[in-house]
């Protein structure tokens, strides 16, 4: 679980399911590994910066810590930020730091003031769903009731272009309609009589 915040991002390592015919230390190295290894990738990914804390699953002994801190050192070799990898704390989170240089991933869909969806995501889930129904409902026309911000953005810019392209895709018109009784992201994907 990645979350993150002005101050910092967290990451939380659960074992889900998982079930391994293991000593209890042994299956948590085990899981944290594998978690090492895709929160290396997932970091780079998602151009997560700043301080960084990692929730692994208990480890009692030493040895295994150590084994865990090369691992995540190993995630990390083919980074080109400067990732400085602090170790753990006393309370056995796993700490490190990487440089900022653009927006997080999370930053650039999501209003970071509030944890809102960006107007571009909103419209780009709105043509997804609306994908959906036209599958659904071959050949027929559709109307999309939306906020005033999300029908302006599915007039410009990437949105136009994406909805411009499932239009021709599906053979049909989309028609984007302001309701002024919607919020910010609510919208309505209705067919047209």
């Amino acid at each position: 679980i990645f979350e993150e915040t002005a101050a910092l991002t967290a990451i939380d390592v659960n074992s889900g399911r998982l079930v391994r015919d293991l000593p209890p230390d042994e299956h948590n190295l085990a899981i944290n590994l594998e978690a090492a290894e895709e929160i290396g990738r997932q970091i780079c990914l998602r151009n997560i910066s700043g301080q960084i804390l990692i929730d692994f699953l208990p480890q009692k002994r030493r040895s295994n810590r150590e084994i865990l801190r090369k691992a995540i050192k190993e995630a990390f070799v083919h980074d080109l930020r400067n990732t400085n990898l602090i170790g753990f704390t006393r309370l056995g989170l796993f700490e490190l730091t990487r440089r900022r240089r653009n927006k997080s991933l999370g930053q650039q869909l999501f209003n970071t003031v509030d944890n809102l969806k960006s107007p571009l995501t909103v419209a780009l889930e709105v043509l997804y769903n609306l994908k959906k129904e036209m599958i659904r409902n071959p050949g027929r026309l559709f109307v999309i009731e939306t906020s005033h911000q999300i029908s302006e953005t599915l007039e410009s810019g990437l949105a136009f272009e994406a909805r411009k392209i499932l239009a021709d895709i599906m053979f049909s018109n989309i028609e984007v309609l302001v309701n002024p009784k919607y919020q910010y992201s609510e919208y309505a994907i209705k067919l047209r009589e």
